[in-house]
């Protein structure tokens, strides 16, 4: 996994928890950790280039601090979220 790759996930994490605190009214810092839902690395993983460079593209679903969060992704993440 390249240090790129490493970045574009972290920033994904670092999405899902900001847009979940904007969706409540809430500082990101009082929702519980991402990491209590996913396993961070393994969604990493999902989402990482193929050993030919290429992008994966794919759906995930997960429960986090009582929402549904659906990340579809192609050519760049996107995220949804549903109460």
């Amino acid at each position: 996994m390249t240090e790129s790759d490493r970045s574009d996930a972290w920033c994904l994490s670092k999405r899902i928890v900001k847009e979940v605190a904007d969706l409540e009214g809430k500082d990101p810092a009082e929702l519980p950790p991402l990491y209590e839902a996913i396993d961070a690395e393994a969604l990493e993983m999902i989402f990482t280039r193929t050993e030919g460079g290429t992008m994966r593209t794919g759906k995930i679903d997960f429960l986090y601090a009582g929402h549904v969060v659906t990340i579809e992704y192609e050519d760049e993440p996107v995220i949804r979220i549903e109460q």
